[in-house]
């Protein structure tokens, strides 16, 4: 029952998420910790809400993006969600955001349910979704700089395409030299590309460099959102918006210029 109890919690919570739009990678990562606080208090439950490749369609394809099997699993796939979720839905919304976590997380269950079929395989854990956001940022945003963990080594900033490349050629390894272990690293990558393949669908607000009209401006706008103090760098853009735009509006991760939306 306690399946079912965790399911109807989560489609109430994409529901409100889905309403509010807003705050949507937050409210993922706290469900995480207290689908993973239910396991703790009942062992058992593991098992209930993981995905069983034996029986494919059932409620495990949303439980199991969200359980996990150790304190490591997901203090690790929460960090990640974290630094490439919220840049992804302050780019594009938090309904988009949800619908590509949820569809590259179900589908990518689903491919590896299918390529091994007939098999009873137990997944669990949302680094599937976490792959298919990832795909996701790198096919819209290629050029963005986030931070990131590439391995043991902490980047503050990396471009996007560069932390992702990273990322698939280590997944692609596992699975030419058929490393499992663990990880179902064939869940990794086709939720990578499966983010990679819809993300054109989910297109956000245009970068705050579409202001420009040339590559002078453009460069000028670069060096503003390098500056790292954030009042100083609101005072060089409001000189600049002051030029380029006839009415302007900063908002937290955005900016208006002549009606038009424009992400920072």
């Amino acid at each position: 029952m306690i399946d079912l109890f965790v399911f109807i919690s989560l489609l109430f919570l994409i529901t409100i998420i889905y309403i509010i739009r807003r705050d949507g990678v937050f409210l993922l990562v706290i469900s995480n910790v207290i689908i993973f606080s239910i396991e703790l208090f009942y062992p058992e439950s593991m098992l209930e809400l993981a995905y069983n490749t034996g029986n494919p369609i059932s409620m495990g394809l949303l439980t199991g993006i969200f359980a996990h099997y150790s304190y490591m699993h997901i203090l690790l796939n929460m960090v990640v969600l974290l630094l490439i979720g919220y840049p992804l839905e302050v780019s594009i919304g938090t309904r988009k955001f949800l619908t590509i976590y949820l569809t590259t997380g179900i589908l990518s269950e689903i491919v590896y349910a299918a390529i091994y079929y007939g098999q009873d395989y137990i997944l669990l854990g949302a680094s599937g979704a976490i792959f298919g956001v990832m795909g996701a940022l790198f096919r819209l945003y290629p050029e963005d700089e986030i931070p990131m963990f590439l391995g043991f080594i902490f980047m503050p900033r990396i471009k996007v395409k560069y932390a992702v490349l990273f990322a698939a050629i280590i997944e692609f390894l596992a699975i030419f030299l058929s490393y499992e272990g663990d990880v179902a690293h064939l869940v990794h990558v086709s939720a990578l590309v499966i983010g990679m393949l819809i993300a054109p669908f989910f297109t956000g607000f245009k970068s705050i460099e579409n202001v420009a009209d040339d590559e002078e401006s453009k460069k000028v706008i670069r060096e503003i959102m390098k500056e790292r103090i954030p009042e100083m760098r609101r005072i060089l853009l409001e000189e600049f918006l002051k030029k380029k735009c006839n009415k302007y509006e900063i908002g937290k991760n955005y900016i208006i210029c002549d009606g038009k939306k424009y992400r920072l």
